[in-house]
């Protein structure tokens, strides 16, 4: 192995390899406080096809701490590690934060991407203020739920941001597991949470994504409480050869509903499968949408920022009870 590899980005990425000798490689981008755990119960799906590279962004599962970091950087880091295993080209997924930094690599990296999945993200910019005021309306009812710790069936709704109610109600096993992987085997601490929503929350890539060359395909769920469907049908229609498959009544991460979903990827990935439908690319940027996008860069680095989406996502809050609600997950009243 590559000392570099071994002594300084041992801990941000994982090779998963194929079930038989292939050449061809997949790399897998999540999102927000989340890494390679996000994609492991894809993994048996996956790895018929491909040798998959796996990313823990920032603090997760051991990979470094960084006080702020941004999208640009972690695209770069992220092909430097590719480029140091000797990987020239590649099929990309990322999702929600993971897809911003996927269209960056993809825009970055053009003759390297052969094919390109974005799940549950959008262009950023002005896009976030519908996601804003959808966060705002999810945030009043996770508030109802976090004040009394007692009550699981309220508190567990602080992952409304992810899943609609009533896939909660009817698979609650699989928000515990969830939830488990989030707020105690990869918790991250509330500093670097911080840092990936204000990652996110900074990005852009108006006027860029009909630049991004890859075949591509979006997939959203229609219920998708974080990055609202509307966000992934305009990425779809500003994207020269892509298609978008929404997923009817899925959240924000519709491959965790439902893991043969990745079946459909390969599919797309290997097979040419037409999946999803092709939107007329009839989505044009005024400029009116290119000074608001202007604006939004220049505003998006301020401090004044950070702290609105510090405040936005409760940090503070759900760092509080995060070990209390840990309790709740092993029974304890």
């Amino acid at each position: 192995m590559n000392e570099v590899l071994k002594k300084k980005y041992k801990n941000i990425y994982q090779y998963h390899k194929a079930q038989k000798p292939t050449s061809k490689v997949l790399v897998c981008v999540a999102g927000v406080s989340e890494g390679a755990f996000r994609w492991y119960e894809s993994l048996p799906i996956l790895t018929k096809e491909f040798n998959v590279v796996l990313f823990n962004n920032p603090s997760v599962d051991g990979a470094p701490d960084k006080i702020t970091f941004t999208v640009d950087e972690q695209a770069e880091e992220y092909q430097h590690i590719l480029n140091l295993l000797d990987i020239d080209s590649y099929y990309l997924i990322g999702h929600s934060m993971g897809g911003f930094i996927a269209q960056r690599m993809s825009l970055n990296n053009p003759s390297k991407i052969n094919k390109l999945v974005l799940i549950g993200t959008s262009f950023g910019s002005f896009q976030s203020e519908v996601d804003v005021k959808n966060i705002m309306d999810t945030k009043n009812t996770i508030k109802k739920g976090i004040k009394n710790i007692k009550n699981h069936e309220k508190l567990i709704r602080m992952q409304d941001y992810s899943f609609t109610e009533e896939f909660q109600n009817k698979h609650p096993e699989i928000i515990e597991k969830y939830l488990d992987e989030k707020l105690n085997k990869y918790k991250i601490n509330k500093r670097a949470l911080v840092s990936h929503f204000v990652c996110g929350g900074r990005f852009s890539s108006v006027g860029e994504t009909q630049n991004i060359i890859a075949p591509t395909l979006v997939i959203h769920g229609t219920k998708d409480r974080m990055v609202n469907i509307s966000g992934g049908v305009r990425l779809a229609k500003c994207i020269p050869n892509c298609r978008i498959l929404a997923v009817e009544g899925a959240g924000h991460t519709p491959f965790v509903e439902d893991v043969n979903l990745m079946k459909d990827v390969v599919d797309f990935f290997i097979n040419d499968k037409q999946v999803g439908v092709y939107l007329e690319k009839d989505y044009k940027l005024t400029e009116d949408m290119m000074f608001r996008d202007a604006m939004f860069r220049q505003h998006s680095r301020s401090i004044t920022y950070a702290n609105f989406i510090k405040e936005l996502f409760m940090v503070d809050e759900f760092e509080v009870k995060f070990d209390q609600y840990l309790g709740i997950l092993r029974g304890k009243k």
